[in-house]
């Protein structure tokens, strides 16, 4: 139902790590 939301919640997650 949330795949949407977690996909977009990993990407930022993963851009904030990447900085």
């Amino acid at each position: 139902s949330s795949t949407l939301r977690r996909l977009l919640n990993n990407m930022r997650e993963l851009d904030e790590r990447s900085q």
